[in-house]
């Protein structure tokens, strides 16, 4: 059964990358993410603040490399080339726990967009299951250092 649901999961992630042209993840360097869509340092528009020092331990290991495997690396894998990557950027690649750190701020913006944001909603065909939202924030505040 996990492996069903895996490859559904795959499937929705390879359905629709597509990237907007002079997408802010053509660049990592780049630390402006334009408007993130109502995401403020309080990040009232996700709930409270995250307190660290209550959540359960997630990282890389536990949880973020199954999320962007799952969800990303249908567009952002490395062994994804042309037409494959759905126009996702060649540079974008999400395989090792270094390259997620490198586009951690722009990942996490553009997994919890808001309404009103100028940036494309990753994955673009949807499909997080509000757990895996819940415990990708985490994951990405708690152990990655993401600001919100």
């Amino acid at each position: 059964m996990k492996r069903l649901a895996f490859a559904a999961v795959t499937v929705l992630a390879v359905q629709g990358c597509g990237d907007d042209e002079g997408d802010d993840l053509a660049d990592p360097s780049d630390t402006s993410l334009g408007d993130t869509g109502g995401l403020d340092d309080t990040g009232s528009e996700l709930g409270a603040e995250i307190d660290c020092r209550d959540q359960p331990l997630i990282t890389h290991q536990t949880f973020g490399q199954g999320f962007i495997s799952g969800y990303c690396g249908g567009c952002h894998g490395g062994e994804v080339t042309g037409d494959a990557r759905q126009g996702a950027p060649p540079a974008t690649i999400f395989d090792t726990e270094p390259e997620v750190q490198m586009w951690a701020d722009r990942i996490y913006a553009r997994v919890l967009w808001g309404e009103d944001s100028e940036l494309t909603p990753m994955p673009p065909v949807g499909g997080v299951v509000q757990a895996d939202i819940d415990r990708f924030r985490v994951w990405m505040v708690c152990d990655l250092g993401v600001s919100e």
